[in-house]
C-alpha cells in the first residue's frame, strides 16, 4: 500500500518516516498546511505526479486534520475566533476534497473525513468548534448522495472525548484564560472570577476524562479505507456511542432538561450576576 502523509510541521514529517522506514509498503510524507490554497495546489501536483511514475491510482483520501481553536463563550470570542477554526475545520476539508476529487472518481475511491461527537451534541463554551464540524458534516451529508451514483464512497467518523493534542486539558485552559483576560472589563464583572476558575477546573476534570486508547479510532479508518463495504457513518468512544448519540434525537425540551441536569452534576457555576 502507498500512503501519502501530508503533515502541518516539518517535524511531523520527519517523524512519520522514522516511524514507518521498517514498514512494508510506500511513504510519501510531505508538510502540508490545508488553511493555504497553494499548499493544498502543491500537494495536489506531487500526489499526481507521484501516482503518475508508480502507474497507481489514489483510491482514498483521509481529511484527519483539526483545529480547536479558542473555545469558550461567545460573548468572549471574536469573528476572528470563528474564522480561524473553521478555516482549517471546514475549509481545510473543503480545499483537499476538491483538490483530489477527480482522482477519487476515477477510482470509484472514498472521502473519509473525522468529525467529532460533538456534532450530535452542543455544549456551551465550543461554538467555533462545534460549529466548523457541524458545517462539515453537513457538506459531507450532501456529497454522499452526489458521489454516490460515480461509485465513490464518503464516509464519516465521529470520536468521542478521547486524549488527543487537541483536547489536552492544559491546552484548552490556556485558551480559555487568553480570552478571558482580553474581555472588556465589565463582561469579567458580570461572570466573576468564581466563575472562571471553576470553569478551568471543569475543563481540566473533564479533558483528563477521556479515553486514552485512540486506537478504536485508527481501526475505523482502517475499516473505511480497506474495507469493501464500509459503514457510511462510525461512531466511536463510550460517550459519543452511549450519550451524545441519542441525545441528538431526544426533543428540545427533553435535551435541555439532560444539559441543565449535566450542569448540576458538574456543578457549573452561574455568572456572578445571576447569583446576586
Amino acid at each position: 500500500m502507498t500512503v501519502f502523509a501530508g503533515c502541518h510541521k516539518e517535524e511531523s514529517v520527519v517523524a512519520i518516516r522514522s516511524e514507518c522506514k521498517t514498514l512494508p509498503g510506500t511513504l510519501v510524507a510531505f508538510q502540508l498546511d490545508i488553511s493555504s490554497d497553494k499548499s493544498v495546489d502543491d500537494a495536489k501536483h506531487l500526489v499526481e505526479t507521484k501516482l503518475f511514475e508508480m502507474n497507481q491510482d489514489l483510491y482514498a483520501v483521509v481529511n484527519n486534520a483539526g483545529a480547536s481553536g479558542v473555545n469558550f463563550y461567545d460573548e468572549f470570542l471574536s469573528l476572528a475566533d470563528y474564522r480561524d477554526v473553521m478555516e482549517v475545520n471546514f475549509y481545510g476539508v473543503l480545499r483537499v476534497t476538491k483538490a483530489f476529487l477527480h482522482l477519487i472518481k476515477a477510482s470509484r475511491g472514498r472521502i473519509i473525513t473525522c468529525l467529532t461527537g460533538f456534532c450530535f451534541v452542543k455544549f456551551p463554551g465550543i461554538a467555533p468548534y462545534s460549529a466548523s464540524k457541524t458545517a462539515v458534516h453537513a457538506y459531507c451529508e450532501v456529497l454522499r448522495t452526489e458521489m454516490r451514483q460515480f461509485g465513490v464512497k464518503v464516509v464519516t467518523i465521529f470520536p468521542g472525548t478521547f486524549q488527543t493534542p487537541i483536547a489536552d486539558p492544559e491546552r484548552v485552559i490556556n485558551f480559555v484564560k487568553m480570552a478571558w483576560n482580553n474581555a472588556d472589563e465589565l463582561l469579567k464583572e458580570q461572570y466573576g472570577e468564581k466563575w472562571i476558575n471553576q470553569v478551568c477546573e471543569i475543563v481540566r476534570r473533564y479533558g483528563e476524562a477521556g479515553d486514552k486508547d485512540i486506537s478504536w479510532v485508527v481501526n475505523d479508518y482502517f475499516h473505511a479505507i480497506t474495507a469493501k463495504y464500509p459503514s457510511d457513518n462510525y461512531v466511536e468512544g463510550i460517550d459519543a456511542t452511549l450519550y451524545f448519540t441519542p441525545y441528538f434525537y431526544l426533543p428540545n425540551i427533553l435535551k435541555q432538561l439532560l444539559m441543565d441536569a449535566y450542569f448540576w452534576v458538574l456543578h457549573v457555576p452561574k455568572p456572578a450576576c445571576l447569583e446576586k
